[in-house]
């Protein structure tokens, strides 16, 4: 009589002696031993294909997550890192870092921002310091915000302090090539704030210029409105948000895409409580620092001096010749 093939494949085999080593007793579990359990290669064959099986589908499950779930997810993410190697990954990756910057340097900055709007002595007026105004830049930006140049080299010496801070992690081959305050007296709707490049020529190539923006006033920015949104490299598509802190700038690639996070006016505006009476109240105000690599002989020079010229910021001495003349 025939044997089904389930049967011919799973016979019962006799029990074990202690003695016996026969190979005959082989396909025995180790825990079946001498107990003349069912020996079923059939069954093992299919127990090892389902392991095999999941083990596979595992592996799938983790690359369509990888492939689906929003990179946002696992994407690096800025913070103030303890070494200037972290940060520069985190700017060579993102496209953004952030540094500290200390009280010191920011306080004398809210000082000069003060005396400049208020017009008196306190060491920031008009005769002791010289800044040029303009408003508007490039389209990508509300009337209500204006940016006041350092329009000197003695006035561009009172953001060295902060300036140095971050060039210890950005490198000192940077140099500061630029500096403002950036005042908005009102709101700023989405669809007056347009993601830009400060340095977009195509002369002017990732990595060689960069910005680095540092909260002035208040010191403590909403959550929600009037921080930095941008676009970071390791995220396409995507876009992300910066949280201005006391103490911290962040510091970005020229050629990274970003924007003002759109706010109202009351956003800004001090607490009835408050008893706020210094002439930053209710106003955003942010130092920005301008740097890059300008050896003699780089093609992106022309580039760098036409972006400055563009924003009406002065030249700096070492690129004074690079837009065939002097500054007016």
């Amino acid at each position: 009589m025939m044997l089904p093939s389930f049967v011919m494949h799973c016979a019962v085999l006799p029990r074990r002696s202690p003695g016996d080593r026969s190979s005959a007793y082989s396909p025995v579990s180790r825990a079946g031993r001498g107990s003349g359990r069912v020996a079923c290669p059939a069954s093992a064959r299919s127990a090892a294909q389902k392991t095999s099986l999941l083990g596979h589908f595992g592996l799938l499950l983790k690359v369509l997550a990888l492939k689906l779930l929003p990179q946002r997810l696992t994407r690096r993410r800025p913070k103030v890192r303890p070494t200037m190697l972290e940060f520069r990954r985190d700017v060579g990756t993102v496209g953004l870092g952030v540094v500290q910057v200390s009280e010191d340097a920011l306080a004398g900055l809210r000082d000069i921002a003060a005396g400049m709007l208020s017009g008196g002595a306190g060491g920031g007026s008009r005769t002791s310091h010289s800044f040029r105004s303009t408003g508007g830049l490039s389209g990508a930006f509300p009337s209500t915000m204006s940016w006041h140049w350092a329009a000197d080299p003695q006035s561009l010496e009172l953001f060295r302090p902060a300036a140095h801070q971050v060039m210890a992690s950005l490198g000192a081959d940077f140099e500061l090539v630029a500096a403002s305050f950036v005042i908005a007296d009102g709101g700023c709707r989405s669809e007056e704030a347009k993601f830009h490049l400060d340095f977009g020529p195509p002369s002017i190539p990732q990595h060689v210029a960069a910005t680095a923006l540092a909260p002035l006033y208040p010191r403590e920015f909403p959550k929600k409105s009037g921080n930095l949104e941008y676009k970071p490299w390791d995220d396409k598509g995507s876009v992300a948000v910066h949280l201005y802190r006391a103490g911290e700038a962040a510091v970005f690639d020229g050629k990274l895409s970003h924007r003002t996070q759109p706010f109202a006016k009351e956003a800004f505006e001090p607490r009835s409580s408050s008893g706020e009476t210094s002439p930053l109240g209710g106003l955003r105000v942010l130092v920005s620092l301008s740097f890059a690599r300008i050896p003699e002989g780089a093609p992106w020079r022309q580039g760098v001096a036409s972006v400055l010229k563009g924003y009406n910021a002065p030249l700096p001495q070492s690129l004074s010749g690079a837009s065939g003349g002097a500054p007016a």
